[in-house]
């Protein structure tokens, strides 16, 4: 709080409050005393009020950095899928080389750290390998559907994931459901609808472009894509669900397992679709772009994932949550440059619902909050309005009495 000096005048008012405390010059000079002692107090506390001003501006500061950091995170995401989809640049060879490199540097700072690579009991041991699977489950086939379907459809629906979260936090780690997660499942579950176009939904608006927009050329494999991503949604939705059980193991263990199971799987994979250069006879035809494309992906993918957890420590989860979002935004208006077409309306709103429900969820304490005050204020209000109808009725009645 600042004081100010009170002028002459303020001075006369403030001594009528005083009462009789002997001549009026007196009690000017009191009043300057006080006043005068008050800003030397106020001086006193000035260092402390510059370290609050210090550490405000340090909250304000970080909040500001972890936004950056979530939106480049979002960036370098959205920038990969599009090369991987563009260029079709060989999934197996991408994640390879992603994974051998995460595995040298998070073995290095768990070995750093002396950390165990594989800490607690059985029972750990098993849930810490198997959300290492469903991680390295869900990398392939998000990066694999990209190269058959277009990315702003894919991160659609591995954006849903949340709704396949709900279920599986419900079963596994008995969380309640409320209204806010069904109304935000339901709104996903539309969304996706709308952007995969079932067949069902393609014949029903078949004969209007404006809604579904042309459907000639679409890949036949186009819902392999879906499938993929479908794949990578339940696998994603289902490591979070275990991660959350494994909160006593460093990030670093986690992600280190997730990057083994990964290694293991490109090899499988890699035995299956004949697409490798670096794991067949044809690394040595491997040109220098292309192993600078496999070494950028995989540096950046890192990046993306560094930026994003150290986000979580500066911004809440729910903002980054909503922030994430803005992938689809980003993913769409790339997607419109690069073909030269504007989405159809089916898709848009599609992933505008999709938008919608991922916000619900980040925000579902807030909104079951603004939900109880709503109904509230109407059970009030039909309370309200139920005493007054009796009142009216038993007014109605000694009238009707007393006429009788």
């Amino acid at each position: 709080m600042v004081f100010v000096h009170f002028p002459f005048s303020m001075k006369r008012m403030v001594i009528t409050s005083y009462g009789s405390i002997g001549d009026e010059e007196d009690a000017i000079n009191k009043i300057d005393i006080e006043v005068d002692n008050e800003d030397q107090s106020d001086g006193d506390n000035t260092p402390e009020d510059s370290c609050s001003s210090i550490s405000s501006c340090l909250t304000r500061y970080q909040f500001c950095i972890g936004i950056i950091f979530a939106l480049l995170a979002g960036i370098l995401f959205t920038s990969n899928n599009f090369i991987i989809n563009q260029w079709q640049v060989s999934v197996s060879d991408v994640v390879f080389v992603r994974c051998v490199l995460t595995i040298a540097i998070y073995t290095y700072t768990a070995l750093l750290r002396k950390e165990s690579l594989l800490p607690g009991n059985a029972k750990l041991k098993l849930l810490i390998m198997l959300q290492g699977f469903l991680g390295a489950v869900t990398l392939i086939a998000a990066t694999k559907c990209i190269t058959f379907m277009r990315v702003p459809d894919a991160l659609c629906i591995m954006f849903s994931s949340p709704i396949v979260t709900i279920a599986a936090s419900a079963i596994i780690l008995r969380d309640k459901i409320n209204f806010s997660k069904i109304l935000a499942g339901t709104i996903l579950l539309i969304g996706v609808i709308l952007v995969c176009k079932p067949p069902f939904i393609i014949n029903l608006f078949g004969r209007l472009d404006l809604f579904v927009g042309s459907q000639k050329g679409e890949k036949d494999m186009y819902y392999v894509g879906v499938m993929l991503a479908v794949t990578s949604c339940v696998a994603g939705a289902l490591r979070n669900v275990l991660v959350a059980k494994c909160s006593s193991v460093s990030t670093s263990v986690l992600v280190n397992w997730f990057a083994i199971a990964g290694l293991v799987l490109a090899l499988i994979f890699c035995q299956i679709e004949d697409s490798s250069y670096i794991l067949s006879s044809r690394i040595t035809s491997t040109t220098w772009f292309q192993w600078l494309t496999y070494l950028g992906l995989s540096i950046s993918g890192l990046v993306a994932f560094t930026t994003l957890t150290k986000s979580l420590h500066m911004i809440p989860p729910s903002l980054m949550s909503s922030l994430r979002c803005l992938e689809l935004v980003l993913s769409f208006t790339v997607q419109g440059f690069i073909s030269g077409k504007i989405p159809d309306l089916l898709s848009v709103i599609g992933g505008l619902l999709i938008i919608f429900g991922v916000i619900i969820l980040a925000f579902q304490d807030e909104f079951q909050s603004f939900k109880d005050k709503i109904v509230k204020i109407t059970k009030e209000k039909w309370k309200q309005n139920t005493q007054q109808h009796r009142v009216e009725e038993n007014e109605r009645l000694i009238e009707q009495t007393e006429i009788h």
